[in-house]
């Protein structure tokens, strides 16, 4: 089994660039032994110390259904929020299989979201609606000077417009990382009750972490 964590390693990125490297890793490899491996080991290594709430990325599969998951929780005894990491290219993946999951007192679905910019307005829509039936969004933020230039030369908009006109982000999502926020970005985040993870390190490097 290779580590998403070595294979952005070999490619000698330092700082955000390596945990941007290593978002791209989780979101485009889909292999179902490593999502269910690493998320139990995940879970083990988090109950070892003591932590019974864990969150954080998982790789997307197509044969590893949301339940999975949740049996997971419920057999092991913690609370899980975990899910894929999205791009505006495996969007559509992901809704087929995630779609339907509910959240309940032990499984929370949770959607990673990474290039921020590019998705249409058709899935900015369906974001939102995930949001509205109980998922946690977050979005990877690594710098969001980048993402307002490349939505500006997309859809002559920045990025933050673009997701206001959307309802995003709202209560029940949240930024990772939030590199280069400006203040009206932070002025947003605040009066829509959105959490800032503590960093794209802990989120990323650990895989599951305490919120």
């Amino acid at each position: 089994m290779t580590s998403p964590m070595l294979l952005a390693a070999e490619d000698s990125k330092l700082g955000t660039a390596y945990y941007e490297s290593v978002a791209r890793l989780l979101a485009h490899r889909s292999n179902a032994r490593i999502s269910l491996l690493s998320t139990i080991a995940g879970v083990l290594r988090s109950l070892r110390y003591g932590i019974t709430t864990i969150f954080g990325p998982v790789f997307f599969s197509q044969d590893l259904d949301p339940e999975f998951y949740r049996e997971l929780a419920r057999d092991i005894g913690v609370q899980l929020s975990v899910g894929s990491i999205v791009t505006p290219k495996n969007l559509e993946d992901v809704l087929h299989c995630w779609k339907e999951a509910e959240r309940d007192g032990v499984f929370c679905p949770q959607i990673y979201i990474t290039d921020s910019a590019q998705y249409s307005n058709t899935q900015l829509s369906q974001l939102g609606q995930l949001l509205d039936k109980g998922f946690s969004l977050v979005f990877a933020v690594f710098d969001m000077n980048e993402e307002r230039d490349e939505s500006l030369s997309i859809w002559a908009e920045t990025l933050t417009e673009r997701l206001t006109r959307a309802g995003l982000p709202r209560c029940g999502s949240g930024v990772a990382y939030a590199g280069s926020l400006s203040e009206n970005d932070m002025d947003l985040m605040s009066s829509r009750s959105v959490f800032v993870s503590k960093s794209v390190r802990s989120e990323l490097y650990r895989g599951f972490t305490r919120q």
